[in-house]
């Protein structure tokens, strides 16, 4: 979670209480560096959270709160909007952040932590007779990791370069570094072909040359994806020199070098001129699941809640089965059978019998919701049947009196009026989400893998329901040329959501860290997602 020059709050247990901190102090949304919010599609938004496993505690323990600010008018309370509603539209996969090496690391046959290293000692002992499900298995694992890697290095690499380049595309020496790591992705390739002949020996199961080229399908796209990209930047207009035409010729002959060897093994990502290219987008999902697949968590889902709601409507229905019969019998002591104030002192009592399972049911529903969390799972390594952690969680409504100070700061922050808020009057319901890492059961099993990411997405299509639509007129008076003139205007909506971490260490004293984003739809879905600058 932390980076150098963050500043944080470590306050007493006492004052975390109060959510108060030393005066002076900021919280500064931007030092939260861990995350990465934005639209993902038509109805989507996409939150991901960073959770950096320190190994010096037993346990590493996370709070995120979200706070969702949404306009009255969008009709999302209590009444419309439940808890099994919003787990329904929110999904959370919980996955290890992929470990960081160079492509020289990664590519060195005498490092023990790169995915080739480990893929050469079991093909070895593979040729010299020695196979198995582990082995297998194993061989299958390094195999997805080292597509993972290349992937994050490629997209780390590239876009610092391409960042990089917009202020020194003229540097002979920032080009020469450009140049030399095209040169490192021409030994992948390379390396990628020795690999090819490895896996094509007999002994191999078919199923693993069928990872193995699912693996090297995957790295290829990376490739080619990738340069493609920087070679569309460096045809610019002024990218004339020397230098970059030296370049350019060098990402054509890697493209070409990689289509040469993708065709040579019938690759399923093909793009075709004048297509709808399905079959591409197929293809790709079930690469990238399979490649990437391995960085999810195993979950376990636990149904504490329900067992426990079962349990005390067991017991309302107890209690007003024992009232029923006790009014029984007391009725048939005091009326004759069959006499009106025998049937109406039955009906009484069936009334009431009624009205107490009912409020003992009501009673009992708001209990578990207050004792337990709405959703609970453990994370388990199926592998090695080790429990790596646990997450809880919960979401309900509040009120303005409910919400912490520094939230609603946060909130109004942007606020251009002190009465807009009664202007556009907001419905607010918290989402809380408690992780818990176990680190001595996740190193015993990852080494390269300990960092974890929450990947959330949230879907709006109920908050839609009711918007407005979204284009309307307006007439408008121009003196300068004396007429009307009908002026289209557009109306969206803003939902702001808050999201405040809690990162505790084993005394529970907490350092936390704030960030805001604002959700701007219309009726046909998401336009954006913005980051709001404010401070504390």
């Amino acid at each position: 979670m932390l980076t150098d020059g963050e500043k944080t709050v470590n306050n007493s247990p006492k004052a975390n209480k109060r959510g108060s901190r030393k005066k002076g102090e900021m919280r500064n949304p931007h030092s939260w560096r861990d995350s990465r919010m934005k639209r993902h599609d038509k109805y989507n938004f996409e939150v991901k959270i960073d959770y950096n496993l320190e190994e010096n505690r037993k346990k590493n323990d996370y709070a995120l709160d979200a706070y969702f600010f949404v306009p009255e008018v969008l009709q999302i309370n209590r009444e419309t909007y439940s808890n099994k509603q919003f787990f329904s539209d929110i999904h959370v996969r919980s996955r290890f952040k992929t470990p960081q090496m160079t492509l020289e690391g990664i590519m060195n046959t005498e490092n023990n932590l790169s995915p080739i290293y480990k893929i050469n000692i079991r093909l070895n002992k593979i040729k010299n007779g020695i196979s198995s499900k582990e082995i297998n298995n194993r061989l299958t694992y390094e195999l997805k990791l080292l597509g993972c890697m290349i992937r994050a290095n490629f997209r780390d690499q590239f876009n610092y370069f391409l960042k990089q380049n917009k202020a020194l595309h003229h540097s002979e020496g920032f080009l020469e570094q450009f140049l030399t790591y095209l040169n490192k992705i021409q030994n992948l390739q390379k390396e990628k072909e020795i690999l090819r002949e490895e896996f094509s020996a007999v002994q191999i199961a078919s199923e693993i040359r069928q990872a193995f080229d699912f693996v090297d399908d995957f790295i290829g796209y990376q490739i080619m994806r990738r340069l493609t990209i920087s070679l569309n930047h460096f045809t610019k207009e002024d990218y004339d020199q020397e230098s970059h035409i030296k370049i350019r010729k060098k990402i054509i002959n890697l493209i070409n070098s990689e289509q040469e060897h993708r065709e040579s093994f019938q690759t399923h990502l093909n793009l075709k001129k004048n297509s709808k290219n399905e079959s591409f987008a197929y293809w790709w999902g079930i690469l990238k699941k399979f490649v990437q697949g391995i960085l999810y968590l195993d979950i376990k889902k636990k149904k504490e809640k329900s067992a426990s709601l079962q349990f005390f409507h067991s017991i309302a229905a107890g209690v007003a089965m024992f009232v029923s019969i006790y009014i029984t019998i007391l009725v048939s002591q005091h009326y004759q059978q069959n006499s009106i104030p025998y049937i109406l002192a039955l009906v009484l009592g069936y009334m009431l019998k009624d009205r107490i399972k009912e409020n003992i049911r009501w009673i009992s529903n708001k209990t578990v919701g207050i004792l337990f969390p709405d959703k609970k799972q453990e994370f388990i390594d199926i592998r090695h049947g080790i429990k790596l952690g646990k997450s809880k969680e919960t979401m309900h409504f509040i009120t303005w009196d409910e919400i912490p100070a520094e939230i609603i700061n946060i909130r109004e922050a942007s606020n251009k009026s002190i009465i807009e808020r009664e202007g556009k009057p907001e419905i607010v319901f918290k989402y809380k989400r408690r992780i818990e890492l176990l680190t001595e059961n996740i190193k015993s099993v990852h080494q390269r893998s300990g960092d974890v990411n929450d990947i959330i997405r949230f879907n709006v299509r109920k908050f839609i329901q009711y918007a407005d639509d979204p284009t309307d007129y307006e007439l408008m008076w121009y003196p300068e040329k004396k007429e009307i003139r009908q002026e289209e205007y557009h109306k969206v909506y803003h939902m702001n959501v808050i999201f405040r971490m809690k990162e505790f260490d084993e005394n529970e004293n907490e350092k936390i860290f704030y960030k805001k984003i604002r959700v701007v739809f219309d009726q046909n879905g998401i336009k954006k997602v913005k980051k709001p600058i404010f401070t504390l």
